[in-house]
């Protein structure tokens, strides 16, 4: 019987979960889960709670094992000396920015390397923060699993612009990482007050960072633009009504 690699990962999201010390192999979107019996039946009843798609199935001599429908695409970790030379070529590119009088700041946006919270807070810091800034989007912070607000108050001192949009939910971690992917988030997003951001919250942190004046108001694909901004307005407007909306400073001062 040919020798398994072990796994040792602690990442806790539902889709790429894989129980401690156990061993496994892909096949197709199927990921077998195998682990020692006795050794991490707490970590085996974890993976049950956090994905209920984790269901038993008929194991190897001496090995408990989980069966787990994963995502057809892992993520990929880059090497570190790759993430470092995108990290010093954003600053160069700030810097370039900088004397031509521009603020630099990175986008999140869902399914790419800027998204998740742990995204971001690798990029910040691994970047200068006197020429790289923060253009954060509520509703694709959201499709992660993050809490746009926590991240707005955490680097208030780097956001340089901000895209006012909502979202409905977190995106399933299963959803294809292909050219459809893009179409896939409009089923998720929002204009502000149709989904679950805690839109005063993001406004007092807007309004500390001076990116209330004006708020921009970002809407993807749909039928209906100009409607669906013009209630926008009308639901922001008594938030930021309650503001001071005189810019404190110039973002990214």
């Amino acid at each position: 019987m040919t020798r398994r690699p072990e796994v040792r990962l602690g990442c806790s999201s539902p889709a790429h979960w894989l129980c401690r010390f156990g061993q496994w192999r892909q096949n197709g979107s199927t990921a077998f889960v195998y682990s020692r019996r006795g050794a991490s039946k707490p970590h085996c009843r974890r993976a049950l709670a956090l994905d209920r798609s984790v269901v038993p199935c008929n194991p190897p001599d001496g090995l408990t094992p989980l069966l787990i429908r994963a995502s057809k695409q892992a993520t990929r970790f880059r090497k570190h000396d790759r993430f470092g030379r995108l990290a010093a070529t954003f600053n160069e590119v700030g810097a370039i920015a900088q004397r031509a009088g521009i603020s630099f700041g990175l986008h999140t946006e869902s399914h790419s390397m800027m998204w998740l919270e742990r995204d971001i807070e690798l990029f910040m810091l691994a970047t200068d923060p006197f020429y790289v800034g923060l253009c954060l989007d509520a509703a694709h912070i959201t499709l992660g699993g993050g809490d746009p607000v926590a991240v707005a108050e955490k680097y208030i001192g780097r956001l340089v612009s901000s895209h006012w949009k909502d979202a409905t939910a977190t995106m399933p971690w299963s959803v294809p990482i292909d050219k459809s992917v893009h179409v896939a988030h409009r089923e998720f997003c929002r204009v502000p007050g149709q989904g679950i951001v805690d839109w005063k919250a993001w406004a007092s942190v807007m309004d500390r960072a001076g990116l209330t004046y004006p708020a921009l108001i970002e809407v993807d694909a749909i039928a209906t633009p100009v409607t669906q901004i013009q209630k926008a307005v009308a639901f922001l407007s008594p938030i930021l009504d309650q503001l001071d909306l005189t810019p404190a400073r110039t973002p990214h001062d």
